[in-house]
């Protein structure tokens, strides 16, 4: 019951009217036209990811967590909710935050690479922000959990399936992608400055991540 009205106090704090929603939810359903723009609020996004892990232990329940959160949102909700996890995972695409992401998995491919940024968005925004202005430092939050997988799918596929379950409809048809330039293809060119081949240079970015994980290969 307390967990029901907390995750009804959260999704309040998106700040869409019932009327609002649906009347959109209509339009973009009836006449087949992408048009949702507006990412779900930062703070809200948040503050839903905190409390998903305050009221959880494992990967495991915070998913199962975030997936009642969000089925209790309306379809404009969940493309707000889309659309801030594109964007987190576009400011997050990064050479060096990428060369953290192969060292702590032993090898990490693109789709690797943007699972990992769902991880890391996945545990708040101060290791969040830990990450992308210093990703070494990241080894402070892992070093009690070094045979973790690292990554967070969840946190893309849930809102595409719980919207499509909610409208019949896929969520990426439903945003203007006219107006949002946050897709994978969008991003910047990205020059990786570190080779698995030259250790040394994961090494220089990533010290403490190297020590932790390369070294006991």
């Amino acid at each position: 019951m307390i967990r029901s009205v907390f995750l009804g106090i959260l999704l309040s704090l998106c700040s869409i009217s019932a009327e609002t929603a649906h009347a959109t939810t209509y339009t973009v359903i009836a006449n087949n036209q992408p048009g949702f723009t507006e990412p779900m609020p930062e703070a809200a996004y948040w503050k839903l990811i905190e409390s998903s892990l305050q009221n959880t232990e494992t990967l495991e329940d915070q998913e199962e967590y975030l997936s009642e959160a969000l089925e209790k949102m309306t379809p404009e909700q969940l493309a707000g909710f889309k659309l801030r996890t594109d964007q987190l995972l576009m400011d997050s695409y990064s050479s060096s935050l990428w060369c953290a992401a192969y060292l702590m998995k032993g090898g990490c491919g693109e789709e690797d690479f943007t699972f990992f940024r769902c991880w890391l968005i996945s545990r708040g925004q101060k290791i969040y922000t830990i990450g992308i202005q210093h990703p070494d430092d990241i080894a402070f939050a892992v070093q009690t959990n070094v045979n973790s997988a690292f990554d967070f799918e969840a946190l893309q596929t849930l809102p595409e399936t719980i919207f499509k379950k909610k409208t019949e409809q896929e969520l990426n048809t439903a945003i203007d992608y006219t107006q949002v330039h946050t897709r994978p293809e969008d991003y910047p060119g990205l020059e990786i400055n570190w080779r698995e081949q030259v250790p040394g240079t994961m090494q220089a970015i990533c010290p403490k991540l190297y020590q932790l994980f390369w070294e006991q290969q």
